[in-house]
């Protein structure tokens, strides 16, 4: 028999999901690279990247912004004689791009890279890539798909993103078109922000009864959102304090 929880959304919850957002964005900031920010220009000029370079070393640096809003921006695996290593903090944000290709030496995403891509649809992630950090495709309504080549930290099932065991739920894409989404028993914890702003989906199963929640795995966008569980889950009692329908399995 199912049993549904009165959905009650409380300013004081819905504040509370934005400011933790805001803090991941605001120390991974503060944190990563410490070198001065350099820029190297195209034949008439004009910035094309801004990058640093880690700890003083000029082998491997971190793209931090660029100029280039094209429908497809190819990011180069070399800048100056180093190699592109990372993909700095909202480093694309709000870029206007339908697809982004990342070049084989990236390692590490960090936060809100691509947060706000209004219009990226699908994002195929080099096989190297050894982190990636929360809030790092947040707000990418349009994104339909995350993949990766074959990797050893990172798994793509149906454009869902794993860690490469399955058990922890990475980035969930925001414009994929499902309704409903099964979690995979092996899944143990949901990543910050893992289903971003504002997903399509209506039904969310969770077959595991003691996966781990963070503060804001589901943020502020859960209105006709139902999460499903089994009785005294933690998908129950995360319901529960966020003001989100619940039903018994």
């Amino acid at each position: 028999m199912k049993k549904r929880t009165k959905k009650k959304v409380l300013s004081a919850a819905v504040m509370g999901c934005y400011g933790v957002i805001a803090l991941l964005f605001v120390v991974i900031l503060l944190g990563g690279c410490n070198a001065e920010s350099t820029v190297t220009p195209d034949a008439a000029g004009a910035v094309q990247w801004k990058y640093l370079y880690y700890n003083g070393s000029r082998q491997e640096i971190e793209i931090t912004d660029s100029n280039i809003d094209n429908d497809h921006i190819v990011v180069p695996e070399n800048i100056d004689g180093a190699a592109v290593t990372a993909i700095g903090a909202n480093a694309f944000h709000k870029k206007r791009m339908s697809y982004i290709t990342l070049p084989g030496t990236v390692k590490v995403i960090r936060s809100g890279a691509f947060s706000g891509c209004q219009n990226l649809r699908k994002i195929v992630l080099p096989g190297v890539v050894e982190k990636i950090e929360t809030t790092a495709f947040y707000n990418c309504l349009s994104l339909e798909s995350i993949e990766t080549e074959a990797s050893v930290h990172f798994k793509s099932e149906n454009g869902v993103l794993y860690s490469k065991d399955m058990t922890v739920l990475v980035a969930y894409p925001e414009g994929k078109w499902d309704r409903e989404y099964y979690l995979p028993q092996s899944v143990e914890k949901i990543e910050a922000a893992a289903f971003g702003c504002r997903p399509r989906l209506r039904d969310i199963y969770v077959l595991n009864d003691n996966i781990e929640f963070p503060q804001a795995a589901l943020c502020t966008q859960t209105d006709g959102i139902t999460l499903h569980g089994s009785e005294g889950s933690t998908a129950q009692k995360y319901a529960g304090q966020w003001g989100i329908a619940f039903e018994a399995l």
